[in-house]
């Protein structure tokens, strides 16, 4: 598990291995426990009302991304939650590759060009010792930015 958090955005990137499962479970009682654990390990006060959105790949696992609304409107009690959540089903996930040999990764992406970087989009399911290498070299592409990069961007074929 890998966590983002950038005031009221958090980001938690789940691969496979935190999740055998798909998410078909209660979403909601599953975040209520997140922020409690949030707020136990993280000493992160979570109040309030959030923008959940799960964008989920077979092959990666899940990217959850957290937002919090600010309404002037409403007063949110201390550790109120309320909050709406949007599952992306089979989302594309791209990885920028930043500085790295692009050898090792050939049977296992396919490799893209836009605005001068290079991005991979894996082709297959791979192992979790190669996953964690691609998370720890990379930053992970998603949503709207993934599909201007597979539309516009130049598919490169690497022999």
């Amino acid at each position: 598990m890998k966590m983002c958090i950038d005031s009221d955005e958090m980001t938690i990137y789940l691969t496979r291995i935190y999740l055998q499962e798909k998410l078909d479970f209660d979403l909601e009682e599953y975040f209520k426990k997140l922020f409690l654990k949030l707020k136990n390990f993280y000493d992160i006060n979570v109040s309030g009302y959030y923008l959940i959105d799960v964008f989920e790949n077979k092959n990666y696992g899940y990217i959850i991304k957290i937002n919090k609304e600010h309404f002037d409107y409403l007063e949110y009690l201390d550790n109120q939650v309320d909050m709406r959540i949007n599952v992306h089903e089979d989302t594309d996930i791209l990885f920028e590759m930043k500085d790295i040999e692009i050898a090792q990764f050939q049977k296992i992406l396919d490799f893209y060009f836009y605005h001068n970087k290079l991005y991979g989009k894996l082709k297959k399911e791979i192992n979790t010792i190669t996953l964690s290498q691609l998370l720890e070299m990379c930053d992970s592409v998603y949503c709207d930015e993934n599909n201007m990069i597979e539309n516009y961007g130049k598919k490169l074929k690497i022999d």
